[in-house]
């Protein structure tokens, strides 16, 4: 599984080399995307079963982040889910939101959302432009999360999964 992580680093990192300047001039393409079709399904639920996450979307779509979703399998020692930063071009940032397909359907919805929150939070620092920005924004607003698997975790984030399982839990009628 390491080595399909690294294949999928590799092959993105070599897409927005290759796209940049095409996505510099097309900044109007959505800013959330995903990147196989498990992926797809799972926006398009998380779109439909919870105000939160579309807020979220609208929020991106105002900024120069793109996110790429991509649900994956859980390998050893990784969390559900998790953001990476990718990298930027001279009017966009890239990021990576990975979600783990062994959770279920209103599971990957909570962590989309989840992981939207921080995507937000990136967003809203135009200073955050590599990885080492990132992580120093990320140590300022949140703390480390070893017990969870995570790497570091934001208040705003677990909130926002909260309110995220109860838009899930009322589209479902209350059950889950």
């Amino acid at each position: 599984m390491r080595s399909h992580a690294v294949v999928l680093s590799a092959a993105l990192t070599l897409t927005l080399a290759a796209g940049v300047d095409a996505r510099d001039r097309n900044i109007d393409a959505p800013h959330l995307r995903p990147l196989n079709q498990t992926s797809g399904a799972l926006m398009a639920n998380a779109q439909q079963k919870s105000a939160t996450v579309r807020e979220l979307i609208d929020t991106l779509e105002a900024s120069n982040l793109v996110a790429y979703v991509y649900v994956t399998p859980l390998t050893k020692d990784s969390a559900e889910s998790g953001l990476r930063f990718l990298g930027s071009s001279k009017v966009q940032r890239f990021v990576l939101i990975t979600i783990s397909d062994d959770s279920t359907a209103d599971r990957r919805v909570e962590l989309l959302g989840h992981e939207l929150q921080h995507a937000v939070e990136v967003a809203g620092r135009p200073w955050v432009s590599d990885d080492t920005d990132y992580q120093h924004m990320i140590s300022m607003v949140g703390w480390r999360d070893s017990s969870r698997a995570r790497g570091y975790e934001t208040t705003a984030a677990n909130r926002t999964e909260s309110r995220v399982r109860r838009d899930v839990r009322a589209a479902s009628g209350g059950q889950q």
